[in-house]
């Protein structure tokens, strides 16, 4: 991608193509938010880069959820450290041949 100096700003024109049906609802959705078709499709990026970022913050949050629930179940057991790794071991084991 060619550098640009900061004072220098460049936009490129992107062609779509639609359906009918598909173009007279991306004309209404735009509308509806009082937005020209270039603004409604900028608009439509910026939401799908925020999503991307939610979904990385999801994926995370429940991960941590996963990890802390599995450590108070454990602790709740009385689980000492032997008996704790041994659990964790089964549990991913068993994940992994459920995602196979």
């Amino acid at each position: 991608m060619p550098k640009e100096s900061k004072n220098q700003i460049k936009q490129q024109l992107v062609s779509v193509r639609f359906s009918m049906t598909k173009y007279i609802e991306f004309l209404t959705f735009a509308e509806e938010l009082k937005m020209n078709r270039s603004e409604f499709i900028n608009h439509i990026y910026d939401l799908y880069k925020k999503k991307k970022g939610l979904d990385t913050d999801m994926t995370n949050f429940s991960k941590r959820l996963e990890n802390r629930m599995f450590e108070m179940v454990s602790a709740v057991a009385g689980l000492d450290e032997q008996e704790r790794l041994k659990a964790k071991n089964k549990y991913l084991s068993n994940l992994k041949r459920e995602f196979k």
